[in-house]
């Protein structure tokens, strides 16, 4: 990257792209705020992201994240660079469509995250006396803009009411990730284990999976650690020593005026880009979604590339040897991806193909069992495949009982690869309860309800289990948190209480 992106036609390049791509997708944005549409493309967004433009993302918060890293770039390439007047009008018009559209994301993070860089961004062109007329303007303009919008949306006064009556999700999130730090301060719970590992901490309003903190500090700290933390801190502020490095040597100026500048345009814009999507991590998980990351991994690399302004000491010439043990790597890490896609790409595809196509059983189940084939340390795929072989079994076929022990047999592969699935356990419970093994199936449901104690499906499944081995007594307790807890999805738990309410009843007994 730093590579490809050592002149500045290059850059431009690249950043008139992306400003062009951000103006059309903020564009799309609008128009979905305005039709209220529910698709995004070819797919169907929740329905808790009605009402709120989001372009070509799902989630309308990245699609702040994405609008408010080229923001910045904007609207220093319209007052500072030096471009004719045709190109800065064009420049601030897709500045203005961004700025609309971060407003239809109707995102919080997104408004606090635009707002402090468009801050920090106004801040210095406005303690610079050429500059400072048209910066204050176009300040004005936004200001007025914004409020006046903000006042009228009524869907924003709804997402900044829920924050005031302390309705915000993210909190629920959080303190489990901050308790999982402190059991693994050092090196983190791993990457991507946050999802299962919170679960003993689940506040029962949160039932789905989390899969991100919401975070991206936290998340770094609680799956990598104090360690990870440390070494991303240690870039970033790298970085920030770099751009104040350069920033002098970018700038035209002489004792009398400051000359508008291409290369203080970029390095302002793309930093305050970087400002701004570093807050807005502290709120949201931009830096887990590639195409954000991505963008801002560029944005990073142009900024380092604009050190061989400030000094030459990083202009080195590897030699015959360097250029060897370079090729040598990167032939390495080529092999390597090409190693993880010779697995991942025939698991994908027939993970589509099941998922995508109605088939048999028998034909269903080969194809879990060739992905499998193709990636085998993946815990989903056996889970899928003992609970399909469990459900078909639970249909009371002549073979039910080998079918419910070649199920067993998938769970407990699925249960070495992922142990922190309830799931799982849950799964091996309701085969040995077929069985008619209570005891084992004891052993797997209070497995799993210790690691994910408030979830609406396990505790249905302990209740089950409780009434199985007639304790209707503990079942009732059980089925009855189900339903508190997620009384939408759980029906079942309903009808079981009352079943279990007109037995104990026939037996004289009260709850």
């Amino acid at each position: 990257m730093l590579d490809n992106l050592s002149r500045q036609e290059s850059v431009q390049f690249l950043l008139f792209a992306l400003i062009i791509l951000g103006t059309l997708d903020a564009f799309y944005g609008i128009y979905q705020y305005c039709s209220d549409t529910r698709h995004v493309l070819w797919y169907i967004r929740p329905d808790m992201y009605r009402g709120r433009g989001s372009g070509t993302y799902v989630n309308p918060n990245h699609f702040a994240g994405f609008l408010e890293m080229l923001l910045p770039i904007a609207l220093a390439y319209t007052i500072t660079a030096r471009h004719k007047p045709v190109t800065k009008v064009f420049l601030g018009y897709s500045a203005l469509m961004m700025i609309a559209g971060i407003g239809v994301s109707v995102s919080r993070g997104g408004f606090l995250a635009a707002g402090i860089s468009l801050f920090v961004f106004f801040a210095v062109l406005l303690f610079n006396r050429d500059f400072r007329i048209p910066s204050a303007g176009i300040l004005i303009l936004l200001l007025v803009a914004g409020s006046l919008s903000g006042m009228r949306s009524w869907q924003a006064k709804k997402r900044f009411a829920q924050l005031e009556q302390n309705e915000n999700i993210r909190l629920q999130y959080w303190r489990p990730a901050v308790e999982l730090w402190k059991r693994e301060p050092w090196l983190g719970v791993g990457a991507g284990h946050y999802d299962w590992r919170f679960q003993p901490w689940r506040y029962w309003q949160l039932q789905g999976r989390p899969t991100y903190v919401h975070n991206d500090y936290l998340q770094t700290v609680t799956e990598y650690g104090a360690l990870g933390g440390a070494i991303i801190a240690a870039g970033l502020l790298a970085l920030g020593w770099g751009v104040w490095k350069t920033w002098k040597f970018v700038r035209r100026t002489n004792e009398i005026i400051t000359k508008p500048s291409n290369r203080s345009a970029v390095v302002l814009g793309c930093s305050v880009g970087l400002l701004a999507v570093l807050v807005h991590s502290a709120a949201d998980f931009n830096m887990h979604v590639p195409g954000n990351a991505l963008i801002a991994v560029t944005l990073m690399a142009i900024l380092t590339s604009h050190l061989r302004f400030a000094t030459e000491r990083f202009w080195i010439n590897p030699g015959v040897v360097g250029r060897l043990a370079g090729t040598l790597l990167l032939a390495a890490l080529m092999g390597y991806f090409a190693w993880q896609l010779s697995r991942l790409g025939p698991q994908s595809y027939f993970l589509r193909k099941f998922y995508g196509k109605p088939a048999t059983f028998e034909g269903g189940i080969a194809t879990l069992k060739r992905a499998f084939q193709a990636e085998p340390q993946d815990a989903d795929t056996p889970y899928e495949i003992g609970e399909r072989l469990r459900i078909k079994a639970f249909d009371a076929g002549d073979n039910w009982e080998q079918l419910t022990r070649e199920a067993i047999s998938w769970l407990e592969r699925a249960a070495q690869l992922n142990r922190w699935n309830s799931f799982i356990y849950v799964s091996l419970g309701q085969c040995y309860d077929w069985l008619k093994e209570p005891n084992k199936a004891a052993d797997y449901f209070d497995k799993a309800l210790s690691l994910d104690p408030k979830q609406h499906y396990v505790l249905y499944w302990y209740g089950w289990h409780r009434f199985q081995v007639g304790d209707l007594e503990g079942a009732y307790k059980y089925f009855k948190e189900s339903y508190v807890f997620y009384r939408d999805n759980s029906p079942d738990a309903l009808k079981y209480m009352k079943i279990i309410e007109t037995r104990l009843a026939e037996e004289g007994k009260k709850l």
